[in-house]
């Protein structure tokens, strides 16, 4: 295990070259980083995540973004699916009694 604040196509550093170049890992990196110390506010981070290079197009290579997710454990325990092709969102709540809890 190890503490990073983001992760991407990489976790201790860009093992394959070209993957990493083909992906933009390093610079989608770079780019969460600085995101995440100039804000908490989901919205805005959602933001980050919804513009390259975060979000990918390249899905004729394998590398499209199909969906974001929010996920929020500590407040109600939901995650939303955010769609970038489709209007609107997808919340997905669990209830404590649902899970168990």
């Amino acid at each position: 295990m190890i503490k990073r604040r983001v992760i991407t196509n990489h976790q201790r550093g860009p093992e394959w070259k070209r993957h990493a170049e083909a992906t933009r890992s390093v610079e989608r990196e770079q780019v969460l980083l600085s995101a995440v110390d100039g804000t908490s506010d989901a919205e805005t981070m959602l933001g980050v995540f919804m513009q390259p290079p975060v979000y990918q197009t390249a899905y004729g290579c394998g590398y499209g973004t199909l969906y974001t997710a929010i996920y929020r454990p500590a407040d109600d325990a939901s995650a939303e699916l955010i769609w970038p092709r489709r209007a609107g969102r997808n919340p997905a709540r669990h209830s404590r009694r649902a899970r168990g809890l």
